[in-house]
């Protein structure tokens, strides 16, 4: 910044621009990390310090519909917008201005949430580092965010290996799982094809639902899906480090879902908002993503109907999964010990969590293949004792697992079946 006020801006990009380009040189990067890369569209560009959080705040205050404003660790946006904020940023030396209506009345600029006035004369300083450096680096594909800095890296250095290694999502929620939670996931699974649910939702958005399936039973039953739908940006877990904001939208969606999903219009729009950014965040993924984690918090919403005091009763509910795709898949069950990772040091939430996922693709789980099954929804024949809203839960559900089908594209589809009777007779 203060070399800048001395020296022509061109020589400062030039000069940073050949630094980055002896530093590559130096690194050496394996080839099989190009390899990669080039597989897929480009590498990942993690950026840490207060003069990247303020470009992040910069870029998220341009979109007022982004629904996670407040937390800035997990953002992750494509390479070519940050790179236009950075050239703009550059070439015009100053902040772009804004606010809801774009000038108000005095035609003033408004203030950049978390962006002091400092570092906000900062920022095209930033955008010359950016630039540089997207000109020196190669292909960018994305560019994820983090809150942490030096000081953090060196308590991250600190702690243990064994606590490192955990699934943030998971850690997160395991102080509000009920005593037996492990029951209603080993349910949940039996209602899982075995092929075609995507690791993320099988092994970290499932078990974490489990964990706080009854953290807002004591709210009214109005607020419920509501406060459900904000758990990983508002609510008791909004504080966790480690969460992507992708995975903070799946798992309020999933909440959500566990609760019925009865919520006013305006949550609508912010639920909305959840689903765009997955599929924003993961082009390829992103629908499978939203569909299997609505499909398990629908799921849920039943399993919690029929047994709401965190046990499971024998008998009084069954899955059986039928599946039509004639691909084989290795059969194994979900672990219900699942819950870590390889992760190296200094890591931010994206980077954390492209760790944990690389894990599961190694796990004794089938591998995401397209396919449509059938579940089959097993009560006892006397199902007197059911109440009539838990009745009215699992009737329904056919009707929602339908709606799900027709809202997402895609063959890997689920068909429910409510059938009455011992589970013996049915195959």
């Amino acid at each position: 910044m203060v070399k800048l006020k001395f020296e022509d801006s061109r020589e400062v990009y030039d000069e940073i621009k050949k630094a980055y380009e002896l530093a590559l040189e130096k690194i050496n990067l394996p080839q099989s990390l190009i390899d990669e890369a080039e597989r897929e569209g480009g590498f990942r560009l993690f950026v840490c310090g207060g003069g990247f959080r303020g470009l992040g705040h910069l870029i998220l205050s341009q979109n007022p519909n982004y629904p996670i404003q407040t937390i800035i660790n997990g953002y992750s946006i494509g390479y070519k917008q940050v790179k236009n904020m950075s050239n703009y940023l550059l070439l015009k030396n100053e902040v772009p201005k804004f606010n809801s209506n774009n000038i108000n009345n005095n035609n003033e600029k408004e203030k950049i949430f978390r962006v002091s006035a400092r570092r906000e004369q900062q920022l095209p300083a930033v955008g010359l580092l950016v630039s540089a450096a997207f000109e020196s680096l190669p292909k960018i594909k994305t560019v994820h965010f983090s809150e942490g800095g030096v000081r953090e890296g060196v308590l991250y250095s600190m702690i243990p290996n064994s606590i490192k290694i955990e699934d943030p999502l998971l850690t997160a929620t395991r102080p509000y799982a009920p005593l037996l939670s492990d029951n209603y996931w080993d349910l949940l699974k039996t209602g899982l094809p075995t092929i075609g649910v995507p690791d993320e939702v099988a092994h970290r958005v499932v078990p974490a639902l489990c964990n706080i399936a009854f953290v807002h039973c004591s709210y009214p039953k109005e607020l419920q899906p509501t406060a459900a739908l904000h758990i990983a940006t508002t609510g008791i877990i909004s504080g966790s480090h480690g969460l992507s904001h992708k995975i903070r939208a799946l798992i309020g969606i999933a909440c959500c879902e566990r609760w019925g999903a009865d919520i006013p219009p305006i949550e609508e729009s912010y639920y909305k908002k959840l689903e765009k950014l997955v599929l924003e965040a993961d082009s390829d993924n992103g629908e499978s993503l939203l569909y299997w984690t609505k499909y398990c918090g629908k799921m849920m919403y039943v399993i919690c109907g029929i047994h709401p005091g965190g046990n499971i009763r024998p008998g009084s509910l069954l899955f059986k999964v039928r599946n039509s795709a004639s691909a084989t898949a290795t059969p194994g069950a979900i672990s219900t010990t699942i819950g870590t990772a390889n992760a190296s040091a200094n890591e931010s939430a994206d980077e954390l969590e492209i760790s944990v996922n690389n894990t599961l693709k190694n796990l004794n789980f089938a591998n995401p293949i397209m396919a449509k099954s059938e579940v089959l929804v097993i009560l006892p024949t006397d199902d007197v004792k059911y109440s009539y809203s838990v009745r009215s839960r699992i009737m329904t559900l056919q009707k929602k697992i339908k709606k799900l089908n027709k809202t997402y594209n895609g063959p890997e589809k689920v068909k429910v079946i409510v059938q009455y009777g011992n589970t013996n007779d049915v195959f």
